[in-house]
């Protein structure tokens, strides 16, 4: 295959190899900065893209100009839709958790859902590292780690036998011996992270020992029961959008609702509390249950109303941004001969209607899925 590439020595005119450079840098810096090089003209179609160059080059703008540094606006839609995350800063939080670490959860969750998965997957551990696991995966676990890449599943032979470390430095390391070798772009030992496919699966093995309709009632240090409850509306695509997770109490016969994670904090529920076994009346918190929904269901309202309002705001940027690039894509257009202007006239239509209708899915949609996930008791409570 052969090119040919126009490289004028004239300073005053752009040849094809300092712009292919330049838009290679731009490309390589982006994908370092942004997490993604779509959003530096603003156009995302490799044709709007190339015109908006070409446009550029022919009013006599420097390439440097022409091709932008970084993405034309702070945050993208388009972009971050197609996967790119932005720059800013990710909270992150851990709940409390009953576990003292991932490896905990596994051990204990394996114990619950099988009778003896030593057994039944083979599983080996390794005394120099008690977070290390290694067994055979049933049919159900392979299925679902077909969303990893099919490399590294064959390569590995993932489902001939798996092995995972909790231990996030060994991991790293074995991260990195991949990357320097040239025998192997994978490395033999995964990090067993919650998001893993196999965390997933456990998850929905001990899930499924739990009785539909139900939900554990934990002895912790409160004066009165606390109903923990999660609230979720999702958009028009199906995907949650907002999620909640509230405590419900009562304090001087008044309906009380706060964060879940700062109740679960001060009554002390983590990996050192204990089960006492104390005999607990299952009816009067049943009882209760109508009543904490239907606060549940008007605090939902109410924060809805909250975040919807601040979702105008921010739909209102990619709206108008969305309207500035229609017009400067019609733009370009009527530069194209008739045929090439009407096939791309089309386009930009399709791309007004989908983008316009997918703004519009981001707002929240429907009723509210509420689920009581546990309802904690005092000592003291019969």
């Amino acid at each position: 295959m052969r090119a040919l590439l126009l490289n004028p020595d004239h300073p005053h005119l752009n040849g094809d190899v300092r712009i292919f450079t330049k838009l290679l840098q731009r490309e390589h810096e982006a994908h370092r900065a942004f997490g993604d090089s779509s959003s530096l003209l603003g156009v995302h179609t490799e044709a709007l893209e190339e015109e908006a160059v070409m446009a550029g080059l022919r009013a006599g703008t420097d390439p440097d100009e022409a091709i932008p540094a970084k993405p034309t606006a702070a945050f993208d839609l388009m972009a971050v839709l197609s996967g790119a995350t932005g720059t800013q800063a990710v909270p992150v939080h851990r709940p409390p958790s009953l576990f003292e670490s991932d490896g905990a959860f596994v051990d204990e969750a394996l114990h619950q859902a099988f009778d003896d998965a030593d057994t039944t997957m083979d599983v080996r551990r390794d005394p120099g590292d008690d977070t290390f696991l290694s067994l055979v995966p049933p049919k159900d676990l392979i299925g679902r780690m077909k969303a990893l890449p099919r490399t590294y599943l064959v390569e590995q032979r993932v489902a001939e036998r798996l092995k995972l470390t909790g231990n996030e430095t060994l991991a790293n390391a074995q991260l990195d011996k991949a990357r320097e070798t040239t025998d192997s772009g994978w490395p033999d030992v995964g990090f067993l992270a919650p998001l893993h496919p196999f965390g997933d699966w456990l998850v929905d093995k001990v899930l499924a020992t739990v009785g539909r309709n139900e939900a554990p009632i934990i002895v912790a240090d409160v004066d009165a029961p606390v109903f923990c409850v999660q609230g979720m509306y999702s958009n028009g695509r199906g995907h949650p959008q907002l999620v909640e997770w509230m405590a419900v109490t009562e304090h001087l016969g008044t309906p009380v609702i706060a964060d879940l994670f700062e109740v679960l904090q001060r009554a002390n529920v983590d990996a050192d509390m204990a089960n006492p076994g104390t005999p607990i009346d299952v009816e009067v918190l049943q009882d209760q249950l109508g009543d904490v929904i239907e606060q549940v269901r008007g605090e939902l309202e109410v924060r809805r109303d909250a975040y919807e309002a601040q979702l105008t705001e921010r739909l209102a940027e990619p709206q108008v941004r969305l309207d500035a690039w229609q017009m400067q894509s019609e733009a370009l257009a009527m530069d194209l001969v008739e045929h090439r202007r009407r096939d791309r006239q089309k386009v930009i239509a399709a791309v007004r209607s989908d983008t316009a209708q997918l703004i519009e899915s981001m707002r929240t949609q429907g009723d509210p899925l509420i689920r009581v996930l546990a309802v904690l008791v005092g000592p003291n409570h019969r």
